[in-house]
């Protein structure tokens, strides 16, 4: 081994020295002795680098360069003066007096805890010579040969495949089947209420009798239709649809309609009275007060009227007469009809064509 060393080289700032080793051969026995030398030889050149820079050529070359930076106080030339505070803690805690009152125990107790904690930490050792994961590693590397099948050694085989597209079509048949169902819709009915009320009472002066021609418009199909009050003064009649269904009357009152109050003399008698004359000039009878009778106080009869209700206009006729003071002439329908309300869409076949979509 031959050693060579430049001459006439001063290591300076910034220049590093080069240690050039020959290309001779170097036996296994002279290489410690060989490293040994270098050793040496590089603590040699270090110092004499470290000589050769001076204050002054520091102050020179280097921005900033003092030898007296305000960090270095904390240390104290590595003597651990920046953590002289949490020493004297410890110091404090671990031997002071507990009766201290710059000192709380709650203090000393987490500063005990921090500065023995680590020494009473176990401390886990992994020994190459007795760890079974090591010791079971070291064993597959030297008998590889006895792993896999066939005694095959291990191996690690990396495989590339291309990404590959196939496009492939299928055609499914199905069988032709014949499945009846049915689609349509239904009329959604219920039960209207319905009902009529009037009163022509002020258009009857007394002592006069007058017929009125009304229209009841009943929406959908009639229910069930009732006459819930009637109150006429002094007399009338109520006709639905060309049919008298209700009245007060006096004897011999048949048809009142377009009849009229006026005087009447009999033959052969000078007397002459009040009477109720149709609308052909025949007599019905003496007209005159009779006191108010129950359909002139009013009643409710809840009268079924419903054979006589037809679907849209009904003809209401009202035939009141008047002896006296002016009093009501009213009556009151309540009732039902089964009205369309909407349609009911159903659709038997919908599972059907859900299948074919």
């Amino acid at each position: 081994m031959a050693l060579f060393t430049p001459t006439g080289w001063q290591c300076r700032q910034r220049i590093v020295c080069l240690l050039l080793l020959g290309s001779h051969a170097v036996w296994a026995e002279d290489a410690s002795i060989v490293f040994e030398e270098a050793k040496a030889f590089g603590r040699t050149q270090q110092a004499r680098a470290v000589n050769s820079i001076s204050t002054q050529s520091a102050q020179d070359n280097i921005p900033n360069y003092t030898t007296s930076a305000k960090e270095s106080s904390l240390f104290d030339q590595g003597k651990g003066a920046l953590f002289a505070p949490g020493k004297g803690k410890i110091t404090h805690c671990a031997t002071g007096p507990k009766a201290d009152s710059s000192y709380r125990q709650q203090e000393c107790d987490v500063v005990n805890f921090l500065a023995k904690n680590p020494q009473q930490r176990p401390k886990i050792v992994i020994d190459k010579n007795t760890d079974p994961l090591l010791i079971s590693a070291n064993h597959l590397i030297q008998n590889l040969s006895q792993v896999g099948a066939n005694n095959e050694q291990c191996r690690v085989v990396t495989e590339t495949t291309p990404a590959s597209y196939v496009t492939e079509t299928c055609t499914e048949t199905r069988a032709i089947e014949t499945i009846t169902c049915h689609r349509g819709a239904s009329a959604n009915v219920g039960a209207v209420p319905q009902s009529y009320s009037v009163n022509q009472g002020s258009q009857v002066p007394p002592w006069t009798a007058k017929t009125f021609q009304l229209t009841m418009t009943v929406k959908g199909t009639p229910n069930r239709f009732t006459l819930a009050r009637y109150q006429i003064d002094n007399y009338g009649q109520l006709w639905i649809n060309g049919t008298k269904v209700y009245e007060n009357v006096l004897p011999g009152f048949s048809d009142m309609r377009n009849g009229k109050v006026g005087s009447w003399q009999p033959p052969k008698s000078k007397n002459v009275y009040t009477a109720f004359i149709d609308e052909d000039g025949h007599v019905l009878g003496n007209f005159y007060d009779d006191g108010c009778n129950g359909g002139c106080r009013g009643v409710s009869p809840n009268l079924d009227i419903t054979p006589h209700i037809q679907e849209g206009d009904n003809h209401i006729t009202l035939v009141c007469a008047n002896a006296n003071a002016i009093g009501p002439c009213a009556i009151n329908i309540v009732g039902s009809s089964n009205q369309f309300l909407g349609a009911i869409l159903q659709n038997g076949c919908q599972a059907l064509e859900d299948r074919v979509q």
